[in-house]
């Protein structure tokens, strides 16, 4: 039974370029001209960006792109990015260890987003095999917000992940993830890629 009390709301804020701040600014670049993400991950989404071009251009054949054989990092981010009880605690653990952390230059430079984000991601990747989070392989978001003791497990196993053994971390976690997993299955992100006039 849903309360029809509650109302949704979205509440967007537009702002000029020259009113953002510089680092925000600069990775604002690396993202579409049509996105939608939290504030708080564009240096993570621009980190993501980089290391996906940079994956395909090193994979690339006298300057063409080749889908990559397969890769954690790629494979990853959309998982983390459809599932809003990884993406909040990302937000705090990416804010608070990384952004906070880090003077305007180093929150401006990508190459420090991409070592980051690798870490990152490398780190939330076991997270979506373990029984205890309970992921469904699906394209479409996923949440276990109706369910209290399955969100509950799932955030430790999240927090445990980004802060265990992490040197920025601001609340060190006190034990690494404790569970146990499906066998992994490192899967192709798919890419639409044009070569020679042909997909």
């Amino acid at each position: 039974m849903f309360n029809s009390n509650i109302k949704s709301t979205l509440i967007v804020s537009i702002q000029p370029l020259n009113k953002i701040d510089d680092a925000t600014r600069t990775h604002m670049e690396f993202l579409p001209s049509t996105c939608v993400v939290h504030k708080k991950l564009v240096s993570f989404v621009s980190g993501y960006r980089n290391y996906a071009a940079e994956v395909l251009i090193r994979g690339g054949i006298a300057g063409s792109m080749k889908k990559p054989i397969g890769d954690v990092i790629l494979s990853t981010f959309p998982k983390i990015i459809n599932c809003p009880d990884v993406v909040e605690l990302l937000i705090l653990c990416w804010t608070e260890d990384f952004i906070e952390k880090r003077n305007a230059t180093e929150r401006r430079s990508i190459e420090l987003a991409v070592t980051k984000v690798r870490d990152y991601i490398q780190r939330l990747y076991p997270v979506f095999f373990a029984d205890e989070f309970g992921y469904q392989i699906s394209n479409i978001t996923e949440s276990a917000c109706g369910d209290a003791p399955k969100l509950a497990a799932r955030q430790a196993l999240i927090t445990s992940a980004l802060r265990y053994n992490n040197k920025d971390a601001k609340k060190a976690a006190s034990k690494p993830p404790q569970t146990s997993y499906k066998p992994f299955n490192i899967r192709e992100t798919e890419f639409e890629i044009w070569e020679d006039g042909h997909a």
